[in-house]
């Protein structure tokens, strides 16, 4: 909270320092590429611990896949409904395997 509320570029500085650093590029884009970013991390996060047969784990990943899914199924009957070209579309699909 500090490093935001200095400014842009000290909120960057600190974010590099973090597991969160090529996430946090992706801000400097557009704050969609952050997002999709940041879910596609959590996806990755998630599709190394899905199998662990002692946790909540599994459970987890599959919620955040299924939410995922349905985020992109808004995403593409959205941007259908307003014309958007394939190629902008498939930028802003997130990837949903866990």
């Amino acid at each position: 909270v500090r490093a935001a509320a200095k400014g842009e570029e000290s909120f960057f500085e600190f974010l590099s320092h973090t597991p969160f650093a090529k996430t946090a590029q992706s801000l400097k884009v557009s704050p969609a590429e952050y997002e999709k970013k940041s879910d596609e991390y959590i996806l990755g996060v998630l599709d190394r611990v899905k199998n662990d047969p002692f946790g909540i784990a599994p459970i987890v990943a599959f919620r955040f896949a299924a939410n995922t899914e349905l985020i992109n199924l808004r995403i593409i009957l959205s941007a259908k409904h307003n014309g958007m070209p394939e190629d902008s579309i498939r930028e802003r699909v997130r990837g949903a395997d866990v």
